[in-house]
C-alpha cells in the first residue's frame, strides 16, 4: 500500500545512489540541491558528516478519507479517491481502470500516425498510477511551500526587530554551499563507505566520489538536450542526422479522463501554469528558429565542438554509417512545456503517453568502423562509457542477456589518445560491468591518476569479428562520462 515505507536499495543500488548524490552536490559551485528520497543510510551519512540537506517524503496518506467501498471512493473528492484503501478494498482500488486511464491516441483532423497506436496503454508492473503520483506531488509541494513560508516568516521577524535591509547571513547561502562542497570532497571511507565500494563492484575509481563528473548521453529527458548529446562530441563527418522535428505541432487533444471536473482542486489552474506554458512554447519556437540546424541554417558549415587542435590518429580512421536510434529527440528536457515536441517520432506507438523517457544511442556495427569522440576537459585521468550490445529487444535467443549471445569471434576495441586496447569476447565480458538492464555495460576506458590536470582527449571505439548482418553485434554508445 501507499503507507508502506520505501524499500531500501541493495548494496549496489546504495553505492550508485551515493555516487549520484555526490555528483549532484559537486556539480555546482553556487547551489546545493536538497536530496529527497533514496537510501536512508546514504542520506544519513551525507547529512551527519557533510551537512547536506536531506529528507525522506512520507506517503501523505494520513488524513486521506478511507475508501471503504468503490461506491464510497467515487463520492470522495477527486484528489482522495481510491487512495486510502483497507485490505478489503485494496484489490478493487488497484484495478487498472481506476489507477491508469490514459490512452495512446485520440483522433485529430490534422494528423494520422502511421505507426499503429497501442490500445490500451501498456502498464509496467512497477507503475504506481496517476493517483499515487498526484498524492506524492502534493506531498512534495506541501513541504516546499511550507519551507518557503518559514523563510518568509523569518525574514519578516528579522526585519521587524532589526530593520531593513535584511542581513546577508539571513538569506545568502554561499557559505553554506561552500561548507557542504568542502566536506563532501573530504568524506572518508569510514564515514560514508557506500560510494567507495564501486571500485570493486563496478570498476569505478574511488576518486570519483570526491570529484565532479562531466558527461554526455542520448537518453532523455535531460537538461539542455541539444548541448549534452553524444552527437555533440563528434565532428560533422561522423555525426548522425539530428532527430527529425515533431510529427505534428500544437497541443495534444486532452484525454477526457485527465480533465479535472469543475469544483475539484486543479493545481495547474492554481499556479496559472497554463499561461506559463503558452509563453514557454512561444519562447522555444523563437529559439528553435534561430538555432543552428534549424531551417535556413547549413549544418555542413558548422562544427559542434570547437576546433581545438584535434588530430586524426594514424591507426584510427573515422568510420561512417553511425545512426541515432531509439531517441525521443532533442525536445525532451523534462519540463511539462516540452511535451509538445518530446516523443513525437514516427516509431512511437503511444504518442500520448506523456512520459519523456527514451534510451537513445549512437548505433553501429562492424561495418561502421571507429566512432571517434572528442572529450574536452579531462581533469582527473578518467574516461568511461555505457554501451549497449545487441539489437534492441533481442534476448540472446533465450540466453537472458544479449551480451552472453556474442559470437566467439567478437572483438571490442577502444582507444584513448590513440592507445588501442583490444578485447576478445571473454575479455570484454570480464571488463564490462553489467547493471540490471540486459544488454548494457559500463566500461572504463581510462583510469590513470597520473594524467590529472585539464586535458582534451580523444576516445574511440569499434567492434569487429561479426558478420555484418549479425543482430547480436549491433552496438551503441549511450553515455560518455569523464572526470
Amino acid at each position: 500500500g501507499l503507507d508502506a515505507p520505501p524499500a531500501e536499495p541493495d548494496d549496489l543500488g546504495a553505492a550508485l545512489f551515493d555516487l549520484f548524490a555526490r555528483q549532484a552536490l559537486l556539480a555546482g559551485e553556487t547551489t546545493a540541491p536538497f536530496l529527497w528520497g533514496g537510501s536512508f543510510e546514504v542520506l544519513r551519512n551525507l547529512h551527519e558528516h557533510a551537512d547536506v540537506d536531506v529528507g525522506q517524503l512520507g506517503s501523505g496518506i494520513a488524513g486521506v478519507p478511507v475508501t471503504t467501498s468503490l461506491k464510497v471512493g467515487g463520492s470522495l473528492p477527486l484528489a482522495a479517491q481510491y487512495l486510502n484503501c483497507p485490505a478489503g478494498t485494496r484489490a478493487a482500488c488497484d484495478d487498472e481502470s481506476l489507477q491508469f486511464d490514459g490512452t495512446c491516441w485520440i483522433e485529430r483532423s490534422d494528423f494520422v500516425p502511421e505507426t499503429p497506436q497501442l490500445d490500451p496503454m501498456p502498464v509496467a508492473p512497477s507503475a504506481l498510477g496517476w493517483r499515487a503520483h498526484q498524492l506524492r506531488g502534493y506531498t512534495l509541494a506541501y513541504n516546499v511551500l511550507n519551507a518557503v513560508y518559514d523563510a518568509l516568516d523569518r525574514f519578516s521577524v528579522v526585519t521587524i526587530t532589526e530593520g531593513f535591509p535584511l542581513p546577508d547571513e539571513d538569506w545568502h547561502v554561499g557559505p553554506h554551499v561552500t561548507n557542504i562542497l568542502d566536506k563532501v570532497r573530504s568524506l572518508s571511507e569510514s564515514d560514508a563507505p557506500h560510494c567507495f565500494t564501486l571500485k570493486e563492484k563496478m570498476g569505478l575509481p574511488q576518486r570519483l566520489c570526491k570529484s565532479a563528473l562531466r558527461g554526455r548521453t542520448e537518453y532523455t529527458p535531460r537538461a539542455d538536450p541539444a548541448s549534452t548529446s553524444i552527437r555533440g562530441a563528434l565532428d560533422d563527418s561522423q555525426r548522425p542526422d539530428d532527430p527529425p522535428g515533431p510529427l505534428y505541432k500544437g497541443d495534444d487533444i486532452e484525454n477526457p479522463s485527465a480533465i479535472v471536473p469543475d469544483c475539484e482542486v486543479d493545481a495547474i489552474e492554481i499556479v496559472n501554469l497554463s499561461g506559463k506554458r503558452r509563453r514557454r512554447r512561444a519562447a522555444r519556437k523563437k529559439e528553435s528558429l534561430s538555432a543552428p540546424g534549424a531551417p535556413g541554417h547549413d549544418r555542413r558549415s558548422r562544427s559542434t565542438v570547437p576546433d581545438d587542435g584535434r588530430r586524426d590518429l594514424a591507426a584510427i580512421e573515422k568510420g561512417t554509417g553511425w545512426q541515432l536510434l531509439h531517441s525521443y529527440g532533442d525536445g525532451c528536457d523534462g519540463r511539462s512545456s516540452s511535451s509538445h515536441a518530446c516523443g513525437r517520432v514516427d516509431w512511437n506507438d503511444c504518442l500520448l503517453s506523456g512520459h519523456q523517457g527514451s534510451r537513445g544511442g549512437v548505433w553501429g556495427n562492424e561495418t561502421t568502423g571507429w566512432l571517434v569522440m572528442y572529450v574536452n576537459g579531462v581533469e582527473n585521468g578518467f574516461v568511461g562509457m555505457n554501451v549497449e550490445i545487441g539489437a534492441r529487444g533481442d534476448d540472446g535467443g533465450g540466453a537472458g542477456d544479449p551480451l552472453e549471445a556474442l559470437p566467439e569471434t567478437f572483438v571490442f576495441e577502444h582507444a584513448v589518445d590513440g592507445i588501442i586496447t583490444s578485447l576478445d569476447r571473454d575479455g570484454f565480458l570480464e571488463k564490462a560491468r553489467r547493471p540490471s538492464l540486459p544488454g548494457t555495460a559500463v566500461l572504463v576506458l581510462l583510469d590513470d591518476e597520473s594524467k590529472s590536470g585539464t586535458k582534451d582527449m580523444v576516445a574511440s571505439v569499434r567492434v569487429s569479428g561479426c558478420p555484418a548482418d549479425e543482430r547480436a553485434c549491433q552496438f551503441a554508445v549511450t553515455h560518455l562520462f569523464w572526470s
